[in-house]
């Protein structure tokens, strides 16, 4: 190939990412929430959202409800540290966490970065509320729950 046929294959690449880009950042459409994101040492929980309330490129804020929270069970030490952040620039200001192992609840805090917990074997469900503050000129704050299963063993394993 000559240099003008890689000049212009380039040209044409560097043009449909251009154009994907701004498709990507100017055309309405929906933008799903962020993620909450939990880690136990070098264990990622796997969460999924129960409810949401963001706000879409158009500027209005959608909300949503989801049923099927059921998340990937992951085995975590019994004591330890949780540690909990948003995959968004802004972290949250206010929200709360609750671990629950079905008929009650073992552990519940206002929203923290970081916290340790010491728990009994068994299953449980961590559950993220995470809130902002709502933007100027609306009055709906946005926020995300999520809910993360996992189980504590005796040995740890």
């Amino acid at each position: 190939m000559t240099v003008r046929t890689w000049f212009t294959i380039s040209a044409i690449v560097v043009v449909a990412l251009f154009a994907a880009v701004a498709v990507r950042l100017f055309v309405p459409g929906s933008q799903g929430p962020p993620d909450i994101v939990v880690r136990v040492g070098d264990v990622r929980l796997d969460g999924a959202v129960r409810e949401s309330c963001w706000p879409q490129r158009d500027g209005a804020i959608t909300c949503e409800e989801r049923t099927d929270t059921e998340s990937e069970s992951h085995i975590i030490p019994a004591a330890g540290s949780m540690r909990i952040f948003v995959s968004y620039p802004a972290q949250p200001k206010r929200g709360s966490i609750v671990i629950s192992n079905g008929r009650r609840t073992v552990l519940k805090r206002k929203w923290t970065h970081n916290f340790r917990y010491s728990l009994d074997p068994g299953s449980y469900t961590l559950t993220v509320e995470a809130g902002y503050e709502p933007e100027a000129g609306t009055t709906t704050r946005p926020s995300l729950v999520y809910d993360f299963d996992f189980r504590v063993t005796r040995s740890g394993s």
